[in-house]
């Protein structure tokens, strides 16, 4: 994983108890002082195979790729980029979503959300879900064959994918939805 802004990594155990840690949680410090006009060195954290990853910065881009866990990464000024083997969720201000899931058995309910910018998804071939997608500025398109269930509209659609079941839930204002078929 890695993140443009300086962040620091909290572990709820001891580092020589690493490889039972089931949750890798990382937050970017909002009081890093850096000299006028130099920009913070990426820094990039290792996650064992299988530990899920959350993710926060305030003012950078986060990038998440190759891994065997779920993720929650979230950022305000700043893209979002990631590919698991497990579920992802993501949301930001000011950038694009871009994200390959693995998996599509997440529980219950799946947002993704932006303001200013494009959501862009590839989810596995078998995904079953209900699917709300809202956008004001951008397309919907989708390579899943979907029934509607709810209104369709320009800027929104509600519909099922599969047999459906859990939420698939996608916001943004100024960019397009995107749903590719893995």
């Amino acid at each position: 994983a890695h993140v443009s802004e300086p962040i620091f990594a909290f572990f709820e155990k001891p580092v020589s108890a690493m490889s039972f840690c089931r949750t890798l949680a990382v937050e970017s410090s909002l009081f890093v002082r850096r000299p006028f006009g130099r920009e913070p060195p990426p820094f990039t954290v290792r996650v064992p195979a299988g530990v899920a990853l959350v993710a926060k910065t305030v003012n950078g881009q986060v990038d998440a790729a190759r891994l065997n866990g779920d993720l929650t990464l979230s950022t305000v000024n700043g893209s979002i980029t990631f590919s698991t083997t497990g579920t992802g969720r993501a949301t930001t201000v000011n950038g694009p979503i871009r994200g390959e899931m693995g998996r599509a058995d997440w529980a219950d309910r799946l947002q993704m959300s932006t303001v200013n910018g494009g959501i862009s998804l590839t989810l596995p071939a078998s995904l079953s879900t209900d699917v709300r997608a809202s956008t004001v500025n951008g397309d919907i398109i989708t390579d899943f064959p979907m029934t509607i269930t709810g209104r369709v509209t320009r800027r929104s659609i509600e519909g099922t994918i599969g047999g459906g079941g859990r939420t698939l839930s996608l916001e943004t204002v100024n960019g397009g939805i995107t749903l590719r078929k893995e």
